[in-house]
């Protein structure tokens, strides 16, 4: 009758020398990350805000610009004659009228461009995080790809052992 026993010692340092090997890539993320296995994260765990509030940026509510424009109808120019006024065929903005609301529409350009701005930056640090938790991930998921193949091999390594116990217990 063979002999069924496992040399458990062996088995354990084959596993481990095994690992090593594979893992020689991968040193440095290991020791950096050891407790990250343990730790649950949520796949929008990156996209959270604190407190859960809505991003505030900076922007230009939709206006009207035009209607505090009452304009002129009539004018006063200078001839050489001397003044001369004159009816227009409509209501038009006087230039002050006009720069005003032209102050107002580079205000609200302005705080358009800042707050595209912001979300700009928010959207690249996003990213950035993201594309951290990727790399992380699919690090964890090959670190326990190697265990979970060591753990294959190990119990196929053992299993003949087993069954053969098992069936000498069986049928004795």
């Amino acid at each position: 009758m063979p002999d069924s026993r496992i040399d458990w010692g062996q088995l354990v340092s084959e596993m481990a020398a095994l690992e090593v090997a594979e893992s020689d890539d991968e040193a440095d993320d290991e020791s950096s990350e050891a407790d990250e296995d343990s730790e649950a994260v949520s796949p929008f765990a990156a996209f959270r805000r604190p407190g859960g509030l809505p991003i505030n940026v900076p922007r230009a509510r939709p206006t009207n610009y035009g209607q505090n424009v009452r304009g002129q109808s009539q004018g006063v120019v200078q001839t050489p004659q001397g003044p001369a006024s004159i009816q227009l065929p409509g209501r038009f903005p006087t230039v002050e009228e006009f720069k005003k609301t032209v102050e107002a529409i580079q205000k609200d350009v302005k705080n358009n461009s800042d707050g595209i701005k912001q979300l700009a930056e928010l959207q690249r640090r996003d990213a950035l995080r993201l594309a951290d938790l990727v790399v992380k991930s699919e690090r964890r998921l090959k670190r326990q790809m190697k265990r979970t193949q060591i753990i294959s091999i190990a119990a196929a390594a053992v299993l003949p052992f087993v069954g053969r116990l098992i069936d000498q217990k069986l049928n004795p």
